[in-house]
């Protein structure tokens, strides 16, 4: 009787504890209020590939890239976020990578043809804008694609260019007025995409090669350079060096997922915990580099461990193909471009609203694509929990959307949906995106023809 007795007390104290959770956890989701959730600022329309936080209370720079097959072109706006208005400050250009320091601020353009190629320079703020690219080679198959400013000696400055006909490496000692080839061997033939100085030690230089896939690792400030890894798989998109651990490094790619070491890059481990291998940028507060962004193709994913494991963060983006991020260490706030436009996240090393989301009910269990690689028709499994509307997207590698929107009534169970477009496409790697119920799955499929 006493067993019994016990079982039932400790049964009703269980009851008690998790009302007392279930009540704790929605006065903290009830009280967050918008500092929990993505905040639209603009920019729909635009693929945001470069936002930079400038000094103090200054505007954001914010680069966009050009739809050759469009004509869209792609500018440089100021945004100014507690207004959340925006003022374009240069037209026409495709622009790669934005990099700024107390005196200056400057752009890497090019890789459309028909737009200027080149580096644009500012010194007020963004208001005018100017040329700095004399001694640079510029073709319109080469474009400034990766650029890093001297933490301490603002004047040096490294620039990578890269295209169909391989790029190089330069550097400046005069703020970009004059620039001198440093290219290493390694680097000829393949394109420079990433450039990265040690916070600490700022000799030690990492440079990120597309084409060969390689990383290179200087420690004399330039001069000379090691090759780090060989035939890397995938687009290297970043470089992310913690500040505090500079032995810590991360790398981001294209196809091949986020890749860590903690040895300033004598070894490397592939990190995982999120469901695609498509990342395009890295980001961390100075304050707590074990808190770790990552912006894909699937949105963005947060860790608090240095990328143990990971949780999306996506709420409040419509879209969330994510190229770009950016960390304002001042205001404790991270920016995001992704394909549905700029958004902003104050506060978002205390966020907890996604760490709910992650442990909920699932309405869309999984998407399913067949056959492939296909040379016609693709179809789509999509898998539903219970009855929602589903989304459906297609997109090129480099976010182009392809179909627009199509929405179905989806079905608990499988959902059948069919691909026309397909049949007309060219060979390559081509993304869908389903999304129910405020969830998201991306699948990567290849057409053969």
């Amino acid at each position: 009787m006493s067993n019994k007795k016990s079982t039932q007390s400790r049964h009703i104290l269980a009851i008690r504890l998790c009302r007392r959770l279930y009540i704790l956890l929605h006065i903290l989701i009830s009280t967050s209020g918008n500092a929990q959730h993505w905040e639209y600022l603009g920019l729909q329309d635009e693929v945001i590939n470069a936002i930079q936080i400038q000094q103090g209370d200054e505007p954001l720079l914010v680069g966009t890239r050009a739809n050759y097959s469009t004509g869209h072109a792609g500018k440089i706006f100021k945004v100014f976020p507690t207004s959340q208005t925006v003022d374009t400050v240069y037209n026409s250009v495709n622009v790669n990578e934005i990099a700024h320091c107390e005196h200056y601020q400057i752009a890497g353009t090019g890789g459309v043809l028909g737009l200027p190629i080149g580096l644009l320079k500012t010194i007020d703020s963004g208001n005018t804008w100017f040329w700095s690219d004399s001694g640079i080679f510029l073709s319109a198959e080469l474009a400034v694609t990766a650029i890093a400013i001297h933490p301490l000696n603002t004047d040096t400055i490294f620039l990578g260019t890269g295209g169909f006909g391989g790029g190089s490496l330069y550097r400046s000692f005069d703020a970009g007025i004059s620039w001198e080839n440093i290219g290493a061997p390694e680097i000829m033939g393949g394109a420079v995409s990433e450039i990265a100085i040690n916070p600490s030690n700022h000799e030690e230089i990492f440079i990120g090669i597309v084409g060969f896939h390689t990383l290179l690792r200087s420690r004399d400030g330039g001069n000379t350079f090691e090759l780090l890894a060989v035939e890397w798989p995938g687009s290297l998109t970043d470089i992310y060096i913690d500040p505090i651990n500079p032995s810590r490094i991360y790398l981001s790619f294209w196809q091949n997922g986020l890749h860590f070491s903690e040895n300033s890059g004598d070894s490397w481990v592939q990190v995982g915990g999120f469901e695609t291998d498509l990342v395009a940028d890295i980001e961390s507060p100075v304050a707590d580099t074990n808190l770790i962004f990552i912006a894909t193709a699937e949105g963005i994913y947060r860790s608090t461990d240095s990328g143990q494991s990971w949780i999306p963060f996506n709420q409040g983006i419509d879209n969330p193909i994510v190229l770009s991020l950016e960390y304002d260490n001042e205001h404790n706030t991270l920016y995001c471009g992704a394909l549905s436009g700029l958004y902003m996240h104050e506060n978002p090393t205390t966020s907890i609203v996604d760490n709910f989301r992650a442990i909920s009910p699932t309405t869309l269990l999984n998407v399913k694509l067949f056959p492939t690689p296909t040379n016609n028709t693709l179809f789509a499994n999509i898998e539903l929990a219970s009855t929602a509307q589903v989304k459906i997207r297609l997109f090129t590698l480099d976010g182009k959307n392809l179909n627009g929107l199509h929405t179905i009534g989806g079905q608990s169970g499988i959902n059948v949906y069919r691909f026309h477009e397909t049949s007309t496409l060219p060979s390559g790697l081509y993304i869908v995106q389903v999304e129910a119920a405020n969830e998201l799955i991306t699948r990567k499929f290849t057409i053969v023809k």
